[in-house]
């Protein structure tokens, strides 16, 4: 199967300060153009191989967190990705298995970058940047009240042309910032009589920088988080009393640092939570 997709994209800004006195307006219009194509084959009655490979474009626009046109101002990101897989489905068995490897190649990255000089944080393009890697997803229900669910990833994403936008420093080798290695997490549900059910989850990362340098003490070892949830469920309702990182597990989803800060991952919570489908 082949497909394209066009979309004409109008990024504009528009901003006044008042102290300095000062003012910032531009805007752009782009038409993008991106297509794709993949095929599949059915190995077995089981089996099918698959093959993708496409054009995806993120657009051009501007950096919130910036005074500066020159850095506010960011291009069109130009990605070029392909994979290939096998699925398993086995109906009889309620099993479904997906693993695929991929391979991208983008031009102009969209990074994330923090401005040494100051304290603007903007997008920035980076010239070329390759990632490849290996996805694995399952689903099982073994028995029709029980549902396991499992997935891995582990990805290499490095800059493979990019001299960095503030200082001038080659950046190239180096893992791009914000992409774990490894994620995997794993959970089940199951679903007693009379409408009650437990689940339970585990999910975990491995090994993200927060920064195009790759400095230690700005990046995330790993963690793992560990949710459960209990719950009693009817045809249009249900009420589900969960918690969240039950360990207490320490962690950053996010670091900045220009300003050696960063933003801490959930802490362990518990609530109650009430769904209602009333159509």
């Amino acid at each position: 199967d082949a497909g394209a997709r066009a979309e004409l994209v109008e990024a504009r800004l528009d901003r006044a300060k008042e102290i300095p006195p000062q003012s910032l307006s531009e805007n752009r219009d782009e038409v993008y153009f991106s297509p794709t194509a993949g095929a599949s084959y059915q190995v077995s009655e089981n089996v099918t191989a698959f093959v993708r490979s496409g054009l995806g474009i993120k657009p051009h626009g501007y950096s919130a967190f910036s005074d500066d046109i020159n850095t506010a101002r960011f291009e069109e990101e130009r990605n070029w990705s392909n994979e290939a897989g096998l699925q398993f489905r086995s109906e009889p068995n309620k099993l479904n298995a997906v693993v695929r490897a991929y391979m991208n190649k983008v031009k102009d990255y969209h990074l994330n970058a923090q401005n040494p000089f100051s304290t603007d944080f903007v997008v920035v393009n980076a010239e070329e940047v390759r990632s490849s890697g290996v996805e694995a997803e399952l689903q099982w229900r073994p028995t029709e009240a029980l549902l396991i669910h499992a997935n891995a990833g582990y990805s290499d994403a490095r800059f493979e042309d990019y001299d960095d936008a503030f200082t001038g420093i080659d950046r190239g080798g180096n893992t791009v910032p914000f992409i774990p290695e490894f994620t995997a997490s794993v959970g089940f549900r199951y679903d007693l009589p009379g409408g009650f059910f437990v689940g339970s989850s585990i999910r975990g990362t491995r090994d993200t920088y927060y920064d195009a340098a790759n400095t230690e003490i700005f990046s995330e070892d790993g963690y793992l988080v560990w949710d459960a949830q209990v719950g009693y469920e009817r045809d249009n309702w249900a009420v589900t009393v969960y918690g969240r990182n039950l360990l207490e597990e320490d962690y950053y989803t996010f670091i900045n640092p220009q300003i050696a800060g960063g933003t801490p991952g959930d802490p362990q919570l518990f609530g109650v939570r009430v769904d209602l489908d009333i159509w």
